[in-house]
């Protein structure tokens, strides 16, 4: 008990747990504070400093355990294995595009990514509060949040909700990088299964944070509502693979639900920055939708009015 008191563990819904997402929310404001009456070139390099940052912090954790004393086998967890890892591999690259797709994708998935991580700690969970992998986890995911919700607040990304596309097409291009990932950890023999092979990668409740082999079923009743636009057949095993129990075709079956529910979470997040924009530009579709409707009613009277007059130059 004594132990326990001296390195609490991090569990859902315990003190540690809440104490970790009031310490991001906190640190997300100061930053804000910190840097919003600053001129752009000062918040750009502050920002794209964290971003940085988590980047060296990704691959200085070999150095720490249990990293170092698994190697080469944990070199693993520096690859594309999640969707927060390869967003903390690519913004160093993404942040410096001025494509608008490009930015507000960091801007989504950065967003969904931290936040779900703080939400449901994966990697944290059971792990002793204070241990250099638990910091690590919290500061990584941390900034994937607070750097891109702070760059939208402070005009560094543009928020434009007509991007929402970006959201599905750039999630399913990152989910098949982490297929080829998971192959190519499995080839170099870096994951110490002892099951076959294929029937182990492909098993959606094992190393599949990602879902790119289909939903897990820790996450209980949200699977439905993930799985509920999923084609039937996109859940049957082809070429004899997994001996046809429990398959989910690789990422190919989150295609619907991802073109679906993705643009809907990306307006979602998008609203308290275009909201303004989003009036204006329902209020201007509105507009030209009744002055269609207008013009169709007056074309369609005009042509009742013509046929009429035909008619009766017939009967005269």
């Amino acid at each position: 008990m004594a132990n326990l008191l001296l390195s609490p563990i991090i569990q859902v819904g315990n003190t540690a747990y809440f104490i970790f997402i009031a310490l991001g929310v906190i640190a997300t404001v100061g930053l804000y504070f910190a840097v919003r009456k600053q001129s752009y070139q000062v918040k750009y390099r502050v920002l794209y400093g964290i971003i940085i940052a988590n980047f060296i912090l990704h691959f200085l954790k070999l150095a720490f355990q249990p990293y170092r004393g698994e190697l080469p086998a944990s070199i693993r967890k520096v690859t594309f294995e999640n969707i927060c890892a390869v967003s903390t591999l690519i913004f160093p690259f993404l942040y410096r595009s001025r494509k608008q797709a490009v930015k507000n994708y960091v801007f989504f998935i950065g967003i969904v990514g931290g936040l779900a991580a703080f939400l449901y700690p994966t990697n944290a969970i059971g792990q002793p509060v204070f241990a250099f992998d638990t910091f690590r986890f919290y500061i990584n995911h941390w900034g994937l949040v607070a750097v891109p919700l702070v760059s939208a607040l402070t005009g560094i990304i543009k928020v434009n909700y007509k991007k929402c596309w970006v959201a599905p097409v750039f999630f399913l291009i990152i989910e098949y990088v982490i297929l080829f990932n998971e192959v190519v950890v499995m080839e170099l023999g870096w994951l110490n299964w002892t099951e076959t092979n294929t029937q182990t990668l492909l098993d959606r409740n094992f190393r599949n944070n990602s879902f790119v082999f289909g939903p897990m079923d820790s996450y209980g009743k949200a699977t439905g509502f993930i799985t509920a636009l999923v084609p039937d057949f996109m859940t049957k095993s082809v070429f004899g693979l997994n001996n046809g129990i429990d398959f989910h075709w690789p990422v190919v079956w989150m295609i619907i639900p991802a073109f679906i529910y993705l643009p809907l979470f990306f307006l979602a997040l998008a609203a308290p920055f275009t909201y303004k924009e989003m009036y204006a530009d329902g209020k201007a579709l509105l507009s030209k939708i009744k002055a269609r409707k207008k013009e169709k009613y007056i074309t369609q009277a005009e042509e009742n009015h013509a046929n009429e007059n035909s008619e009766e130059n017939k009967q005269e």
